[in-house]
């Protein structure tokens, strides 16, 4: 079970880095490179997608997207354990309406 923990720790240490990198990359003079537009643009593409906004045709495109670069689908799949976590984290409540076991406990 810690094992797991470490990795999923690991994995939000890695995207912690991502957006501290990001963030950098906004603010400097310098413009962001190639990589940093495309994580930029993802992770816009995802949250549209969680809050219901994204259009069908950019849900085709991200979609076609996710199924032609492997990089981008450990992104995506990164980018949702972190919501999910961070959900459970901060709406505990949420969980327990679902009637399903507590994943905290043992």
């Amino acid at each position: 079970m810690f094992e797991e923990i470490d990795g999923i720790q690991s994995e939000i240490n890695k995207l912690n880095r991502l957006c501290d990198d990001s963030l950098g990359a906004a603010f400097a003079s310098e413009p962001a490179d190639d990589k940093t537009r495309r994580w930029e643009r993802l992770g816009v593409f995802i949250l549209k997608l969680l809050d219901g906004v994204l259009e069908r045709r950019y849900i085709l495109r991200l979609e076609k997207w996710l199924l032609a670069d492997a990089e981008a689908r450990r992104y995506y799949v990164d980018f949702m354990l972190l919501t999910a976590l961070l959900h459970l984290y901060y709406h505990p409540d949420r969980y327990k309406k679902t009637g399903l076991a507590d994943p905290v406990k043992p």
